[in-house]
């Protein structure tokens, strides 16, 4: 089943600039260019000062408006991403509480800094890596796993336990891959114009990134892990529980790499403004 029109992908106040590939489809590189432009968007924003925002309206003045409500959530994924690259707590806070007025549920992760240890010789040895920069005041939900469940249950009904599963397979890419950094999920209901259904759920972080494996490798099952070992079945997983979904990632000292389910053999390459390291998962879920 293909995804259908995703409200919301547009960004005016973008630059120009170049655009990701994958151009074969229409929707999804329409979604990956306006996300990557957003973000490079929200980049400029925080190299020029936005970090003094104080509250909505400072924000919607940053961006270039005279309120947020005519900004798009793409651009506000942006901000919100770079605001936990620069550790401003009250950018964050804003930013979430403009998401969550618009039915956007989010709940910050925090990297448990325990590295594969095939990533690089004796990683073993250097676990548990701390959090850079640790927030003051912004902590994991210690009740993360009951708060996912109670949301998916009152907001996808049926649907619910495929939407727990794939959020819950991200929440630990972030707790064991996000080295040093923290991470967001965000579950976005949709609608179509014909009145189908939906869910998207972005996940956001800004970990080291660490490993050299292509994105194209990193979805198969098993990947990443020494042989016998268990784990490395996340990103499979999440494949088989949603319609599509794309990963836009950074790693340090790296260029940005994009990569679409619509195309699994395939790894791009984007040029973006990005803040040194993180990754971007975003899924779509169509319910029949």
């Amino acid at each position: 089943m293909k995804a259908g029109p995703v409200k919301d992908a547009a960004c005016p106040t973008a630059p120009r600039g170049p655009v990701p590939p994958l151009r074969q489809n229409v929707r999804l590189f329409t979604v990956l260019r306006s996300f990557l432009r957003c973000l490079n968007n929200a980049r400029i924003f925080m190299l020029s000062g936005g970090s003094s925002v104080q509250d909505a309206q400072a924000l919607a003045r940053a961006i270039g408006r005279s309120s947020l409500s005519s900004v798009s959530d793409l651009v506000l994924y942006g901000v919100l991403w770079q605001a936990l690259h620069v550790r401003d707590e009250k950018l964050y806070q804003v930013t979430l509480t403009e998401l969550e007025q618009r039915g956007i549920k989010a709940w910050l992760i925090e990297s448990e800094g325990v590295p594969l240890t095939e990533w690089y010789p004796g990683a073993e040895k250097d676990f548990p890596i701390p959090i850079d920069r640790p927030f003051a005041e912004l902590h994991e939900d210690p009740s993360l796993e009951n708060s996912v469940r109670q949301h998916a249950e009152s907001c996808f009904k049926l649907e619910s336990e495929e939407i727990i599963l794939a959020i819950g397979h991200l929440i630990d890419n972030i707790h064991q891959h996000a080295v040093r950094g923290y991470g967001v999920i965000l579950v976005k209901p949709l609608c179509k114009d014909d009145g189908k259904k939906g869910v998207e759920i972005v996940s956001l972080d800004d970990g080291v990134n660490l490993g050299g494996l292509k994105l194209s490798e990193e979805v198969k099952p098993g990947k990443g892990r020494p042989k016998g070992q268990e784990g490395g079945m996340g990103l499979f997983y999440i494949g088989r529980l949603v319609d599509e979904f794309v990963i836009i990632s950074k790693r340090q000292d790296a260029s940005t790499k994009v990569w679409s389910s619509e195309y699994p053999q395939r790894e791009d390459e984007a040029h973006t403004r990005l803040a040194p390291s993180g990754r971007i998962t975003i899924c779509w879920k169509w319910f029949s």
